[in-house]
């Protein structure tokens, strides 16, 4: 019922308990709005679907039966669907941290200095800095050569293509070794003595290539 009684038209009452029906349909038009037309979330597609499906199955139940096997058939539908959400995020997640790249250098030492301090962090047991210091010294030790450029913000996989590009022979140990200057610098993994090997297996043979 609307009054008439001033210049505006307003409702002399306003349904405060709606139906199922009608609380269905007026969420549908919420995510209606403009404001979701723009481009709509993904939990907001969600939300409009999981109410289709129980608008679908309360639609189709028999007049007197019991709401509790389809709500509980969309309470099935809505968990397995926040579990194909969440592990898409983490796919993504991990994707996006699988094409990084750290970057190489935050000082001025020489390859020397690099080989040096990598060693003495081998001795005394952190294998993390000595795995990070040993392939900073062999990209460091290309840049004295002139077969790569050390910029600022140079990455492991960016030392990795350049390397490669001058001596190709070297491509599986040099991915190996980028690789693993990433998930170090990152904390994924701690260093291995077999990282290590590997890192100075790498830096005699580059000292020969090209």
């Amino acid at each position: 019922m609307w009054s008439s009684s001033g210049p505006w038209a307003i409702p002399s009452e306003v349904p405060v308990d709606p139906s199922a029906p009608e609380a269905q349909q007026w969420a549908r038009d919420e995510l209606a709005r403009a404001i979701y037309n723009q481009e709509p979330s993904l939990w907001a597609r969600f939300w409009a679907w999981l109410l289709e499906t129980l608008d679908g199955l309360l639609t189709g139940m028999p007049i007197g039966g019991s709401p509790l096997v389809p709500l509980l058939v969309v309470l099935a539908l809505a968990v397995a669907a926040a579990l194909v959400i969440a592990w898409h995020g983490r796919l993504q997640r991990t994707r996006r941290a699988a094409s990084a790249s750290a970057t190489v250098f935050d000082d001025a030492r020489t390859s020397d200095q690099l080989r040096a301090d990598s060693e003495a962090a081998a001795r005394r047991g952190d294998l993390d800095a000595a795995v990070l210091d040993r392939f900073r010294a062999i990209v460091r030790a290309l840049d004295e050569r002139g077969l790569l450029e050390d910029r600022p913000g140079l990455t492991a996989r960016e030392a990795s293509l350049a390397a490669t590009a001058a001596m190709p022979d070297l491509t599986a140990p040099w991915n190996r070794a980028a690789g693993v200057f990433d998930v170090v610098r990152y904390g994924h993994a701690p260093a291995t003595e077999a990282d290590l090997a590997a890192m100075r297996d790498l830096d005699d043979a580059a000292r020969v290539a090209a």
